[in-house]
């Protein structure tokens, strides 16, 4: 039993070895936005929604932290308050909306 585990875990770490990926050498930036509200400071997700062409953000925590949305470029669209105490959201590509 001592062997085939061995073996196992042999095999794992070879296998991990193998297929690791390489990081990127040079990353680039395609845009940078900015939250237009001040409150919070535990940002929480960004979401791509694909049907509207816009990104999403929130801060983490009570119902009155930002909501904002951002075009492809980087420019604000969008920013409410979440009205819900949120954790984090992605977008469902079945319902195709933000959950």
């Amino acid at each position: 039993m001592k062997r085939i585990l061995l073996i196992w875990t042999l095999a794992f770490c070879v296998a991990a070895t193998v297929f690791t990926q390489e990081p990127l050498k040079k990353v680039t930036k395609e845009f940078q936005y900015t939250m237009v509200s001040s409150d919070g400071t535990n940002a929480s997700a960004v979401v791509w929604h694909s049907e509207l062409n816009l990104y999403f953000t929130l801060i983490a925590g009570n119902s009155e932290f930002p909501f904002e949305a951002f075009d492809a470029e980087g420019k604000s669209t969008y920013s409410q308050p979440i009205q819900i105490d949120s954790r984090g959201m992605w977008y469902n590509p079945k319902k195709k909306r933000l959950e």
